[in-house]
């Protein structure tokens, strides 16, 4: 329950007020399959709502109450910033925007500016008035807010965040503004719908026939313009003029994001119950599964980015700050095989690798790493924990590893391939050397020769015969008796003639070379 939707204007009491208090038109919901979870995180006890939140320069930024700011390197743990990023100005921020730098809007005209989230310069917005959405697109920020309860409405528009120009625009009642398909659109009070091509020339539109609910939430996706408020109205448009009023249901819907092929949209159905709808389209939409929540949790606000969805609150029953995130980031950040050389060098980005082992490796281990802790893993149909080694059998030939990741939200997916191809048996049954301790080998030995000669004289009652193999992984026996490639096998010898058979098999086990030596010992 936004706080800023329930009074925000003089004498102005807006629906959301009787909304969030429980009392509903009947409606009808039309879902598609839900999938994913999320995951429910808070800041400190005592610490503020979340307003609206922006994501840039590799800080999540949240705009507070009481001119303050939360800030999360991962949009999952959040502190708060105890102390005002304006000096002197203790009201509420209620939008924060990064396009160039970080902008961030509140009452008192108040407009802060930032190029990392930590550091903060005031700037003049030339208005006293709240401004309540800034929205940045075509190098231009455009902020839309109050005009004191006239019948018009305020517009600052700045190329820089620095600089800003004031101007009103009659018979509007703007509570958000977003940009996308190179226009700007605000929408507000009554189905109020205006578009701007520059943040200066504004036309009017109506946000449906016969649609006259407020509007407190604007975005674009998909070439569609989704707004949103209390009474689950859902408006949506692909042109920002034509409008058409969406499936809906009866919650209060304070902030809408688009983000990996959907629309999410948030809000509080009572005082018990937060409301989390999805939509690929925009038109049908479905209750997301949550996390069990606090004792009384509002979402007033939610946005895309860095793969991840980020919607913030309060649980005001334990007056503490309160954020629901969903990543759909399916990327490995490492992927390990011990054997051989992965080709090219893991990157997250790429998905098709392969790797050559010997045909002695019969088995490879693979280790892949999910980079966020919410995403699961499958290798080759198998569940695996992120980080966990798995041992995967090898055939000779192509042997193809598959890591399927897929992301927190169910639905976002990415795949990487290793192809391992093991080689076959070696089939070289070929000595690169043969030797004898007495006498000389006729002819010279050659590998491809197969038959030999040698003659010792009478003394000579025994041979050192020293095989090697051309291929390692070949075995080889002499006369029989199994023999170390390049060790000498002791043969004795009788008078007259002595035939010595040296045997190479090769790693496959089946192919065979022989190669004879006859050595004649003298009478």
């Amino acid at each position: 329950m936004n706080l800023r939707n329930m009074v925000h204007r003089t004498g102005k009491i807006v629906l959301s007020c009787i909304v969030g208090l429980g009392f509903f038109l009947p409606a009808t919901t039309v879902a598609f399959a839900s999938t994913g979870t999320w995951t429910r995180n808070t800041l400190p006890t005592g610490s503020l709502s979340l307003n609206s939140i922006a994501y840039g320069a590799g800080l999540w930024v949240a705009a507070q109450q009481n001119g303050q700011i939360a800030t999360s390197t991962d949009g999952l743990s959040w502190a708060s910033v105890s102390t005002q990023i304006h000096s002197g100005f203790t009201r509420r921020f209620d939008s924060i925007v990064y396009g160039s730098e970080f902008v961030i809007v509140g009452q008192n005209g108040e407009i802060d500016t930032s190029s990392n989230g930590t550091s903060w310069t005031h700037q003049v917005s030339g208005t006293p008035y709240e401004l309540y959405s800034v929205a940045y697109g075509n190098g231009k920020y455009v902020a839309v807010g109050s005009n004191d309860g006239t019948n018009s409405e305020l517009v600052d528009t700045s190329s820089d965040g620095i600089t800003w120009s004031t101007q009103t625009v009659s018979g509007a009642s703007f509570e958000a503004v977003t940009y996308g398909g190179g226009q700007f659109v605000a929408a507000g009070d009554a189905g109020t719908v205006y578009t701007s091509p520059d943040g200066v020339t504004w036309t009017s539109h109506s946000a449906g026939a016969g649609f006259s609910g407020n509007l407190y939430a604007i975005t674009y996706g998909n070439g569609t313009f989704v707004a949103v408020g209390p009474g689950g109205a859902i408006s949506t448009s692909t042109n920002g003029a034509t409008w058409t009023e969406a499936t809906h249901g009866t919650s209060e819907l304070d902030g809408v994001a688009y983000g990996a092929g959907k629309f999410v949209a948030v809000g509080s159905s009572s005082t018990t119950t937060l409301t989390m709808v999805s939509s690929t389209d925009g038109n049908i939409w479905s209750a997301e599964t949550l996390p069990p929540p606090g004792s009384q949790d509002f979402l007033d606000c939610i946005t895309y980015a860095n793969s991840r969805f980020v919607a913030g609150g309060q649980d005001y029953g334990a007056t503490q700050g309160i954020v629901y995130t969903q990543s759909t980031n399916a990327d490995l950040s490492g992927f390990v095989l011990d054997k051989g050389t992965m080709l090219p060098s893991f990157s997250p980005g790429n998905t098709s690798y392969s790797d050559s082992v010997a045909y002695n490796v019969a088995s490879v281990n693979v280790t892949p790493t999910a980079a966020d802790s919410t995403s699961t893993l499958t290798l080759n149909g198998s569940t695996t924990a992120s980080g966990t080694t798995v041992s995967m059998p090898l055939n000779v030939g192509i042997n193809t590893v598959t890591v399927v990741v897929t992301a927190q939200d169910g639905t976002t997916k990415k795949t990487y391939t290793v192809a391992v191809t093991r080689a076959p048996a070696s089939t070289n049954a070929n000595l690169s050397s043969l030797t004898l301790s007495s006498g000389t080998l006729t002819p010279t030995f050659a590998s491809g020769t197969f038959s030999y000669t040698a003659n010792v004289s009478n003394s000579v009652s025994s041979v050192n015969v020293t095989p090697t193999v051309a291929d390692a992984t070949a075995t080889v026996k002499v006369n029989g008796t199994t023999t170390t490639s390049g060790g000498a096998a002791s043969v004795p010898l009788s008078v007259g003639s002595n035939t010595i058979k040296v045997v190479v098999t090769a790693q496959d086990g089946t192919t065979t070379q022989t190669y004879t030596v006859t050595v004649t010992r003298a009478a």
